[in-house]
């Protein structure tokens, strides 16, 4: 990768080259001495903009959802604002495979996440459950759908291992062509589609219902 030209040192221009170098090499090739090379600038002046790795990550996490799209309620109905905003987040695994686990393993602290897992809440709110706990439900179901799916895509799994038990996640390389994959393993559009299809369906037809009583062994190893 080519040094990039000399210009000001900005906070977004240093988190836009970090999701550069994480596209291209993963995140175990981002350190702040590489991101200081690649800038033209000693590591240490990054700080100023940074104050450390995780809040470089934090940052990273940040500029791949600036790319997400959350309909607002004006632009259609509840279910083709959802269809859009599944289909928005499942572009930024493939727009960027080597940082979107980092979305699945960071904690959601800076302002913009939160406003985005917000407004991601208000839309499943906007499809008039009967209680809150029933709209967190239907949150929970649709976010890990479209994460699954998308990470099963991009072979992100053993990166997303290695982020929830402490080590960086590595690059993942992208999509399994059907020729190489059995078929159990080859997603696409249809797949995707289809599952969104079940997913609103079910939700449709629970919308109305109360939200049916957590057994009380469910969560019981069996002995």
């Amino acid at each position: 990768m080519a040094t990039m030209a000399r210009e000001p040192l900005t906070r977004s221009r240093i988190l836009e080259c970090a999701l550069k170098l994480v596209d291209e090499e993963g995140v175990p090739a981002l350190s702040m001495r590489r991101l200081g090379q690649e800038l033209g600038v000693e590591a240490m002046s990054l700080y100023h903009h940074v104050p450390n790795k995780q809040a470089l990550l934090e940052g990273v996490v940040d500029t791949v959802l600036g790319e997400f799209i959350v309909l607002a309620p004006d632009r259609g109905d509840w279910a083709e604002r959802v269809r859009a905003t599944a289909r928005s987040y499942r572009g930024l695994a493939h727009a960027h495979p080597n940082a979107f686990p980092l979305l699945l393993t960071r904690e959601f602290k800076t302002p913009e996440s939160r406003r985005l897992m917000e407004a991601m809440v208000d839309l499943c709110r906007d499809a008039g459950f009967r209680d809150e706990e029933a709209t967190l439900d239907a949150f929970c179901t649709l976010g890990s759908f479209v994460s699954g799916f998308a990470l099963f895509e991009i072979g992100g799994f053993v990166a997303f291992a290695a982020g929830e038990t402490g080590a960086a996640p590595q690059s993942v390389g992208g999509r399994c062509s059907p020729e190489d994959c059995p078929p159990w393993a080859v997603h696409g559009d249809a797949q995707f589609e289809f599952g969104l299809d079940v997913i609103l369906t079910g939700l449709e037809a629970r919308r109305e219902m109360p939200r049916a009583p957590v057994l009380a062994g469910i969560a019981q190893a069996p002995s």
